[in-house]
């Protein structure tokens, strides 16, 4: 009889929310770029990712052996396809992620790779239930990868996917996923401590010191490697609870955005485009105008009224400099310590807008 696991793979399947694709179930999104990584690339294989993104995708590329290559970011803080067009080379893997859940140009992404032998990955981690014209995302690509958690778009207690249509892929995949431990008993403490320690130095980096940013490097390494479990049966099995929910979850974080894209629709504030067929992770908007530790404060005030804000997506350049090769990323520089973050999990009522409005007035008019 097929384990839990294997029970929550075929319901995935069988909701067709991902075409054709069959999917593997993994401990976390990292560890299906991880395994992606393993599978697709050659030791000391380049990687081109954007420069705005979680520290993950550069903790992935390192444990895979993988050279990173950092690239600038389109308005929408996506990996702009002209500059990955600039230095792709054939073998090279380019993943694109829906930052956000905002989709990014994954047409010509993939035309890009295409053309120039590349390999193209797409990463869904924030935009589970979003469509690209009439197609799902997760269903671009050589491949795609998914993240669960509660922070995440299905609210459930952890675990990632693979996304696969070939066939010969799916083989390789599996075997590399029947390699891996079991979750470490010590991940939450660990994964606390260097959240709190990132976190610091983040803020740091913010407040006119980019130099912290690069400690990152450092803890990261000293962690361990975080990244690379398999999933248990409790979390796939909350999951299979969460996904048949997502139609309704979609719908509410939508509304959520409509509402701050109302109340935020000032002078001197620059919101980032959300499409209406895509399913939002976070309202994101950019104070372009304040500085770091301006924003940094904004998004203080933003909590101090009960609400869940954050900025923490810095250049990723900055948090591994000479490990890195990366051009130049001066939209990546200039938004990443002025982005603002708001949670979209619950529903978002028009008091709470309205706060968020005031605040962000009373700076930009400072």
């Amino acid at each position: 009889m097929p384990g839990v696991i294997e029970n929550t793979q075929s319901l995935i399947e069988s909701l067709e929310l991902f075409g054709d694709r069959r999917v593997l179930l993994v401990g976390r999104g990292a560890t299906a770029l991880c395994v992606l990584y393993r599978t697709l690339a050659p030791l000391g294989g380049r990687v081109i990712l954007p420069s705005i993104g979680c520290p993950s995708l550069l903790a992935t590329a390192f444990i895979s052996g993988l050279k990173p290559v950092i690239v600038d970011v389109d308005r929408n803080l996506n990996i702009d396809p002209g500059k990955v067009d600039k230095v792709v080379r054939e073998g090279d893997l380019v993943l694109g992620i829906h930052i956000f859940g905002i989709p990014c140009d994954v047409e010509k992404l993939e035309e890009i790779c295409n053309r120039n032998g590349a390999i193209f990955i797409e990463d869904v981690a924030q935009s589970i239930g979003g469509y690209i014209a009439d197609r799902q995302v997760g269903t671009f690509g050589k491949a795609s990868i998914l993240s669960f958690a509660g922070g995440k778009i299905l609210p459930t207690k952890g675990g990632g996917a693979v996304l696969i249509d070939d066939p010969e892929l799916y083989k390789l995949v599996s075997g590399e996923i029947s390699k891996l431990s079991e979750r470490p008993n010590d991940l939450a403490l660990t994964a606390s401590v260097l959240r709190d320690k990132l976190t610091n130095a983040f803020n740091m980096a913010r407040m006119d010191d980019p130099g912290k940013a690069s400690e990152w490097y450092g803890e990261f390494k000293s962690a361990g490697d975080i990244y690379n479990y398999s999933i248990s049966d409790e979390e796939a099995l909350k999951i299979s609870d969460e996904i048949k929910k997502l139609g309704n979850i979609r719908d509410t974080r939508t509304d959520g955005v409509g509402i701050y894209r109302e109340q935020l629709d000032i002078d001197r504030v620059e919101c980032l485009e959300y499409p209406a067929e895509c399913c939002p992770y976070r309202f994101s908007f950019i104070l372009p105008e304040l500085s770091g530790t301006e924003v940094q404060e904004v998004t203080n005030e933003i909590r101090a009224e009960g609400m869940h804000a954050s900025n923490l997506y810095l250049p990723l350049h900055w948090l591994a400099p000479g490990h890195v090769t990366v051009g130049e990323c001066p939209r990546a520089e200039h938004a990443g310590i002025r982005i603002i973050n708001l949670w979209l999990t619950d529903g978002i009522p028009e008091r709470d807008a309205s706060r968020v409005r005031d605040i962000v007035v009373k700076w930009v008019n400072r």
